[in-house]
């Protein structure tokens, strides 16, 4: 009798605790029956959605966001490869990044000569905005030229000023190729705490100003003062908000970013001495 009732313990903990790997197993990779099902759904969303075929290349469970996505690439090229997944809280509605990282991969091609002859070694890519919800037939990057970010890792510790004749060379070519829709943003290896100029910037608004290396120089240094002096305005007018959602007063949370606040104007006030040295007003002053 004793035995019988040892083993029917035995067996309540194995199928308790095989009940609760089935769980933990389920909850972070999903079941083999829901893959299916929304490799179908995906399947059909996008083949509806775009006029060449998509092929589902693996379906899987993401348990951070507790639903089902995919990866995906058209028939025609394996190479733009992308995602797709439910919107959140929208029934039948589904996101993919089909159409951005397609124009990522010809913005990318058509400017990788370029960038590899001016910064060999360095790390590159480019980001597109896509607001627009395309469907059917893409067109080709070069013939829509949407607002993108072309982001560059020099891989060197300091910005020295011959990086702004480097940084010029790539204006020119872009410009050469009546290429104007990208910011460029040029990362230096300096993370140290006191370093403030880390990187280049070119706006795409000023791609057709810029003539030479002393005009990236005086608008690198220009539109980062700005986009700082923009970002301290904005945190300074989101105060009340911010008091609110953490239950306290407006006057606290100036007490508690005095010092951020401090060190955003410091920095902003070494951008406007450096304009003042940049080689753009030296120029200016002698004439040139």
């Amino acid at each position: 009798m004793r035995k019988k009732k040892w083993l029917g313990i035995l067996i309540a903990v194995i199928m308790l605790f095989g009940c609760g790997a089935i769980f933990v197993y389920v909850s972070f990779n999903g079941t083999s029956w829901g893959k299916k099902k929304y490799a179908r759904i995906f399947e059909k969303h996008l083949n509806a959605k775009y006029s060449e075929t998509i092929i589902i290349k693996d379906t899987f469970y993401n348990f951070k966001s507790g639903q089902y996505e995919a990866r995906a690439y058209p028939k025609i090229n394996k190479e733009y490869e992308f995602s797709i997944y439910p919107v959140y809280g929208k029934r039948n509605r589904y996101y993919d990044d089909y159409v951005p990282v397609r124009w990522q991969k010809e913005a990318e091609k058509e400017i990788q000569k370029d960038i590899q002859e001016v910064f060999p070694k360095s790390d590159y890519s480019v980001f597109i905005d896509v607001e627009e919800n395309i469907k059917g037939e893409i067109p080709r990057y070069s013939d829509i030229r949407p607002q993108g970010d072309l982001l560059i890792s020099v891989h060197k510790k300091e910005l020295i000023d011959q990086e702004y004749e480097r940084a010029y060379l790539i204006v020119k070519r872009l410009q050469d190729q009546k290429i104007y829709n990208l910011d460029i943003d040029l990362f230096y290896d300096d993370m140290s705490i006191e370093a403030i100029f880390t990187h280049i910037v070119v706006r795409a608004k000023d791609l057709t100003k810029i003539q030479s290396p002393c005009h990236v120089q005086y608008y690198s240094l220009l539109r980062q003062k700005e986009e700082m002096e923009q970002m301290l305005k904005e945190e300074i007018e989101n105060i009340p908000e911010i008091a609110k959602l953490n239950h306290t007063t407006p006057e606290q949370i100036e007490k508690d970013f005095a010092e951020n606040f401090r060190q955003q104007e410091k920095v902003i006030k070494e951008f406007e001495k450096a304009l003042q040295r940049a080689c753009y007003f030296t120029n200016l002053e002698n004439g040139e």
